[in-house]
């Protein structure tokens, strides 16, 4: 928009009219109106501190309403409108143009100003990186509907720093559009003084972000998300915890120093009433250490989102673009949940049923300080008071206390689903005929068919949870693009080593992995890899039984080595004990979200001259 020229009042008017013109354009392209009419009074909790969650004894307030949107929504809804969109260029020698358009020539306007525009009334304006925009017209074809007030007026990087999808390129160009205007300069260093306050002293929304190891492949910092390293990923069966993946929703709660006092409530929800609860209790980590048999099972836990980056080279898909390698193998220890639940309420599954519940709910301590919302998950009770189903209550990961990013104190551990459905710093637990009102319980963690490139509120509401994975496999060696030199990455023989794993879903073992050089005309069988710090029994069928193998198969495959200037693609799948195998193609698997990514894993070697 040419706006150097125009007065304050045209420069509103023009803006007025190209976002009316547009916005009927957005509400057919990308998502019908929103059904969530959610009142803003929940921005007066602006200043609120970072929330710390079940430490202690304090009762909760039951959270009217089953929606449980959070502030969360406004990135599964910007995210998904950019899905229909394209990414901004980004030039890196314009530094007007790493915010989204150019706003080298927009009108100046005051932080005064700006916080006049704080509602449907008064026009919804937000900042962001100095730059000013009037999202008042995005704000009905938003699928996270009035939440997006909580903003009004304000800086939106806080928000964005908590969800942090919002800044991908999509989504940028989404806001490009709205731009009206940019803070003056004094202005926007008081912007940033503001800014350094906030996270002095305390550190801020993340003050409690422990140490990392410098093995980690980071994708996103604030929230932390790391992946496991793929070079060596495959030196251990039981990853070191230091190298597991880390997925954090939400910045890392302050956690007890105490591990055994901490306290998980526990909740017998009205099945007809899910504000009620009928019966509450609390349990420590010391008694759940104490009172109950001490059972430890090997489960590969994967990020839902794992190898979207695959996916998204297919079709943009919502999310951070995960490589191959947000997925780990740990041993977890702790107390069966169905013992738990059996000895403190009496029930098992037929009695629960008959008493009219039908999911188990978990929340953790990791907390949205601006709303007040905390995450959780849930599964149905047929998985949750099943022993066969696995579920613990850990207290230990690999032999020691749970680290900091992966759930201490406890974490609930579902052997074979999604990771986030392990919920992470536990703090209650609670039956209920509903399943958690948690968004990413209820707004995310679903997909769609592969022709729905922008599913709305009410396409999440109607799709099934996903709970389990299906049948995947990787290679983590050699990585795609990798340059074989003579004498170097293949043998005397003229062969390639590839490695890679294999896991499947709901306790079903992988059965073989093949591997094919030619697109699948023809295959061979890989090897199970044989590593010291595997159990002796891997093997074993009584290591995992049937219907409980939970931990995935380390492989290794030889290739004969492409000729010298030529390069080789190779293709690799899995089959699990159902008989369930990868499909070939990114297309019948794709969705808007981006979740189980199967397809065949395909890297590209070539060899130097």
């Amino acid at each position: 928009r040419q706006l150097k020229n125009l007065t304050w009042t045209a420069v509103c008017c023009r803006q007025l009219l190209a976002a009316a013109s547009k916005s009927s354009q957005r509400l057919n392209a990308f998502s019908g109106p929103s059904q969530l009419r959610v009142l803003s009074s929940s921005v007066t909790r602006e200043n609120q501190a970072p929330v710390n969650r079940c430490h202690g004894n304090e009762e909760r307030q039951e959270k009217s309403g089953s929606n449980g949107g959070t502030f969360a929504a406004v990135a599964a809804t910007a995210a998904s409108v950019a899905m229909a969109t394209v990414a901004v260029n980004k030039d890196n020698n314009n530094e007007e143009k790493d915010t989204p358009g150019n706003a080298a020539n927009l009108p100046s306007v005051t932080l005064e100003e700006v916080a006049k525009h704080n509602s449907l009334q008064t026009g919804v304006w937000v900042i962001y990186q100095n730059t000013v925009y009037d999202v008042t017209n995005f704000v009905d074809s938003h699928p996270g509907g009035e939440k997006i007030l909580l903003a009004a007026g304000k800086d939106v990087e806080p928000f964005w720093d908590l969800y942090a999808v919002h800044k991908s390129p999509h989504v940028l160009s989404i806001l490009a559009e709205y731009a009206i205007a940019r803070l003056t300069a004094a202005d926007a260093l008081e912007l940033q003084r503001r800014k350094a306050s906030e996270q002095s002293d305390d550190g801020g929304k993340f003050a409690n972000e422990p140490k990392r190891s410098p093995l980690l492949v980071p994708i996103n910092k604030r929230p932390y998300n790391a992946m496991s390293p793929p070079e060596i990923l495959m030196d251990h069966y039981y990853t070191p915890n230091a190298i597991h993946f880390v997925r954090n929703h939400l910045p890392v709660p302050k956690l007890p120093e105490d591990a055994n006092s901490h306290r998980v409530k526990l909740d017998l929800k009205d099945p007809t009433n899910e504000e009620k609860v009928n019966r509450s209790l609390n349990v420590t980590v010391e008694q759940l250490r104490n009172d109950f048999p001490r059972v430890s099972y090997d489960v590969t836990l994967a990020c839902a989102g794992n190898r979207r980056n695959e996916m998204a080279q297919w079709r943009q898909a919502r999310g951070l673009e995960w490589r191959q390698t947000a997925v780990s193998n740990a041993r977890w220890t702790g107390a069966p949940l169905h013992l738990v639940l059996k000895k403190l309420f009496g029930l098992d599954l037929d009695k629960a049923r008959k008493l009219g519940y039908r999911h188990v709910q978990f929340e953790g301590m990791d907390g949205d300080s601006i709303t007040g919302d905390f995450y959780g998950a849930s599964v149905p009770v047929e998985v949750a008071l099943d022993e066969s189903r696995g579920l613990l209550l850990a207290y230990e990961m690999n032999g020691e206390a749970i680290p900091a990013d992966h759930g201490y104190p406890l974490r609930v551990i579902v052997p074979g689903a999604i990771g986030a459905r392990s919920v992470k710093w536990l703090c209650r637990i609670a039956l209920s005929r509903q399943e958690s009102s948690s968004f990413w319980q209820r707004r995310d963690y679903k997909t769609f068919q592969p022709s729905l490139y922008t599913p709305t509120v009410e396409d999440f509401v109607r799709a099934p949870a996903q709970l389990y994975w299906p049948v995947v496999s990787a290679i983590c060696w050699p990585p795609d693009g990798h340059v074989i030199r003579d004498g170097y990455g293949a043998d005397e023989d003229e062969v390639v080593q590839i490695r890679g794993y294999a896991f499947s879903g709901a306790g079903a073992g992988v059965v073989r992995v093949e591997v094919t050089t030619d697109d699948g005309n023809t295959w061979q069988l890989a090897q199970w890899c044989n590593l010291d710090d595997a159990p002796d029994d891997v093997d074993d069928s009584l290591h995992q039984p049937f219907g409980q193998r939970w931990a995935w198969r380390l492989w290794e495959a030889t290739v004969p080595a492409p000729k010298p200037g030529q390069s080789v693609t190779i293709a690799c799948k899995a089959v699990d004990d159902n008989g369930n195998q990868q499909p070939e193609r990114w297309s019948s698997v794709w969705n808007a979200r981006g979740l189980l990514g199967n397809a065949w894993h395909r890297v590209t070697v070539k060899r130097g001259q």
